[in-house]
């Protein structure tokens, strides 16, 4: 018998310098019920609640305000109410002047996560790497074709 390997599906944001979602790819919307018309301009906290933990949050929101890339666990809300425990990594991405101009998550619903494959490594995450912005050929790949789709898109 031939062994499956199910991968979970990685949700992508993009934000802008002040953290509004400028877009987000189709399993954003299949995760959090929610699609871009509905998010955008919003910052992402749009989808904490009751459960989202004060703690987790606040580190986010302090590696955020110091241009840091993290990556965190918390639970989140879907358009429906419920509740799904999310696994993140957040980049900021810099222009060549070292400002950064947008952030990029890459998100996945933890309850579907299959043991979490690294997914060409947009899930992986160091912390001997925790200043530097958006590593990886994969990350910079992908972040080319979502700066192109938006140009195209407008």
């Amino acid at each position: 018998m031939q062994q499956v390997h199910l991968k979970p599906n990685v949700a992508i944001i993009l934000t802008d310098a002040q953290r509004r979602i400028l877009w987000v790819n189709d399993i954003f919307s299949d995760i959090t019920g929610y699609d871009l018309a509905e998010v955008q301009f919003k910052k992402p906290s749009v989808l904490q609640g009751a459960d989202s933990s004060d703690q987790a949050i606040e580190e986010m929101r302090n590696c955020l305000e110091m241009g840091l890339s993290f990556k965190n666990e918390l639970v989140n809300y879907r358009k429906d109410g419920t509740p799904y425990t999310c696994r993140l990594v957040v980049h900021p991405i810099r222009n060549d002047a070292g400002e950064i101009t947008n952030y990029i998550a890459f998100e996945v619903d933890a309850g579907n996560a299959y043991g979490m494959p690294d997914h060409d490594g947009l899930m992986e995450f160091s912390q001997k790497y925790q200043t530097s912005s958006l590593k990886g050929v994969k990350s910079l790949e992908l972040y080319d074709r979502l700066r192109r789709a938006m140009k195209s898109d407008k």
